[in-house]
């Protein structure tokens, strides 16, 4: 969001469209230390079936959306804790 003339407008940085993809299988092969993959329950981009691909268990939030760092950050800090402590 952006102010401009005393109103807001939606704004956002052209380049996130120009966005390369990830090679998943590079990175998870470069990790040195446990990885955590989750989604929403209701995630309209990113799937259990995406995510076991890389993790032998994705972690599903329920009743979220795409957005779970922002709906349910308890619950992501816990999933994070889960493999910290």
């Amino acid at each position: 969001m952006a102010s401009e003339r005393g109103q807001w407008r939606v704004s956002q940085d052209p380049v996130t469209f120009a966005q390369r993809p990830l090679d998943m299988a590079r990175l998870m092969a470069a990790a040195t230390c446990p990885v955590v993959l989750g989604a929403g329950e209701h995630d309209g981009l990113v799937s259990r079936t995406d995510l076991a691909v890389y993790v032998d268990q994705p972690r599903i939030a329920p009743d979220r959306g795409h957005n779970v760092q922002v709906e349910d950050p308890e619950w992501v800090m816990s999933q994070i804790l889960s493999v910290t402590r």
